[in-house]
């Protein structure tokens, strides 16, 4: 990491203007469909991923149960070979995990994101809620669900307290920390691992796994702004208020490891430094505006030389900041392709991976019967490094 921090810099000096364009289709669908699902419990208009893990072999898809009729919650796809079309997707770890709102609550409800720590573990996020776009219903307690990616096995569970929760929580999204940077991880139980979820309704609750508890944060920088709920993009209106959705821990100026992130409702990009949020009930967190973008946006991650990649959601394209030079360059834009970048993530090649979902279609019903509505796509580091 050190030598990362000093070449990016160097980088940035080299840098070219035009964005790259061979944005690569790994796989495209009209509706998503999986194996082994009939049409009885499956309604195509229904179903949409916000949320991709890519690893080595495969990408892990999060499908939330925004409406009725979406039969499977985590699924996956190979990472390799394609490109795909219309591939229908297998349920992970199998069918029967799929039926959290059937089976007291022992199987998976509603994951909108997961993510893979460095033990090879899958952290699932899991709302324990149906129907959050339709009749908001909290059926099942939220939890995180720990995998081995590798095998399917579950590792352990964690249910998510209530003390940490508000009326109409919605558990979205997460990132990784580790406490003590300096110490191993014991695998597989990464005491060291600290996991930052998100709560749309204005919260970050922090989980310390070497203690197993939890605690909530709050800031007015984790909240919806009003004024930015009302989004226009290709020629569709929809409104939606909503807090944290894109967050990712990295270094601010090469110096300061904080949790970057961005409520959708909101056009900033902040930083929160890490030690504070591990501070419980902190009223002072150490919060500062990093960026205000051109629109909102869903999907944030940060790559290899500390720099914060996102979308902007009416731009249709992708953006990189540098946080040393203040430096914000165009990695791509395609106005079909790139249409609400859901979600991305680096695999261990450093290779760019997002999914686009046209969410703007979905919400309003407008997904198209014939052409293309949901997308993987991917960046490889060479292109990634040649632009910024």
């Amino acid at each position: 990491m050190e030598l990362l921090a000093f070449v990016a810099p160097l980088v940035l000096l080299c840098s070219f203007i035009s964005p790259v364009h061979s944005l690569y289709e790994f796989a495209t669908w009209t509706y998503l469909t999986f194996e082994n699902i009939t049409s009885s419990n499956y309604i195509p208009d229904y179903v949409i991923f916000t949320g991709i893990q890519a690893t080595s072999s495969r990408c892990f898809l999060s499908i939330p149960r925004l409406f009725p009729g979406v039969p499977v919650t985590l699924a996956t796809i190979p990472s390799t070979g394609g490109p795909y079309k219309n591939k229908d997707l297998k349920p992970f770890p199998n069918l029967e995990y799929q039926l959290g709102f059937a089976d007291q609550c022992q199987s998976l409800v509603s994951v909108h994101r997961s993510r893979l720590d460095s033990c090879g573990l899958l952290w699932v996020l899991d709302t324990g809620s149906i129907n959050a776009l339709d009749y908001f219903s909290q059926i099942c307690p939220p939890k995180l669900v720990v995998f081995d990616a590798s095998t399917g096995v579950e590792v352990f569970r964690i249910v998510i307290p209530e003390n940490v929760l508000r009326q109409d929580s919605l558990l979205v999204s997460m990132a990784m920390d580790r406490r003590g940077t300096t110490k191993l991880l014991t695998c597989p139980q990464a005491e060291e691992l600290v996991i930052y979820i998100s709560d749309v309704t204005g919260g970050i609750i922090v989980y310390d796994h070497s203690t197993r508890t939890f605690w909530r944060q709050e800031h007015p920088t984790f909240k919806p702004d009003p004024k930015f709920a009302s989004i226009t993009m290709n020629g569709e209106y929809f409104y939606q208020e909503e807090g944290i959705l894109g967050m990712h821990v990295g270094l601010l100026r090469m110096q300061t490891k904080v949790l970057y992130y961005q409520p959708f409702s909101s056009k900033n990009i902040y930083a929160v430094r890490t030690d504070s949020l591990l501070i419980k009930d902190n009223a002072n967190l150490a919060v500062e505006t990093i960026y205000e973008k051109s629109s909102q946006g869903a999907g944030l991650t940060v790559d290899a030389f500390g720099r914060v990649v996102f979308s902007p959601v009416k731009e249709n394209s992708i953006q990189v900041l540098n946080t040393v030079t203040n430096r914000t360059l165009l990695l791509a834009q395609d106005d079909e392709k790139l249409q609400f970048v859901a979600d991305f993530s680096y695999d261990s090649a450093d290779t760019l991976w997002m999914i686009s979902n046209k969410y703007q279609s979905f919400i309003n019903r407008y997904y198209s019967k014939d052409g293309i509505n949901l997308r993987i796509l991917r960046i490889p580091f060479s292109q990634q490094f040649r632009v910024v």
